[in-house]
């Protein structure tokens, strides 16, 4: 797979483990009935497209989206899928202001924008070399902005019983979880990565899971 930043692995690590976790331990999957019988699943700002990848790769009958603002990640995410022999749905779409015509998911996972441009200075170069500003930043203003979006576009999106997986800013955890909430995402709780932070917010939009 090509080269992909810190901030992405972060999340492949702790996605991955909580999707296959979830799923191998029979906990929260949801109900494939409405999607007739298939497990689907959207990677919203999918970057390199290494979750979208790998997700694939542990359920191959899934049928993978991912959507990302930019042409360049898509190319590089198209690239990762042929090295590894993987067929996703690629798709060109802005999440803020959507065009395309989404189909319901079972599974919604999302990287979004969400530090501060006031943290620039302080970001690793590592970090900043091989991610797009525009998938690293947001405004300091409004750092919730994908938060609220992706939750209710995963009001209109997910299956019942569907789950969406955030990472987000270890110091916006708790914020995000409220937001959720309120948003009509039941049963949300907060994950850490592999350093012990805060950085992911699980939740379903309704309380009607089922074991596999």
């Amino acid at each position: 797979m090509l080269p992909k930043s810190s901030k992405g692995d972060l999340l492949l690590s702790a996605t991955k483990k909580s999707i296959i976790d979830d799923t191998q331990q029979g906990v929260k999957v949801p109900p494939r009935g409405d999607l007739g019988g298939r497990l689907a699943i959207l990677d919203i700002g999918t970057g390199s497209g290494c979750i979208a990848v790998a997700l694939k790769k542990k359920f191959p009958n899934a049928e993978i989206y991912a959507v990302d603002v930019s042409t360049d990640a898509l190319k590089v995410a198209k690239e990762n899928a042929k090295l590894n022999d993987v067929e996703i749905n690629f798709i060109l779409d802005d999440i803020l202001h959507p065009s395309f015509s989404y189909p319901k998911f079972n599974v919604i996972i999302s990287n979004p924008p969400y530090i501060l441009i006031s943290e620039k200075k302080e970001m690793d170069k590592n970090v900043t070399a091989f991610e797009p500003g525009t998938a690293l930043f947001i405004q300091d203003n409004d750092p919730l902005l994908f938060y609220r979006t992706i939750a209710k576009f995963s009001q209109k999106q997910l299956n019942p019983g569907g789950i969406l997986y955030l990472e987000t800013h270890r110091d916006y955890a708790e914020v995000c979880k409220t937001l959720l909430l309120k948003q009509g995402i039941s049963n949300v709780e907060i994950r850490k990565d592999i350093s012990g932070n805060d950085r992911m917010v699980r939740g379903f939009l309704e309380n009607k899971c089922i074991k596999i």
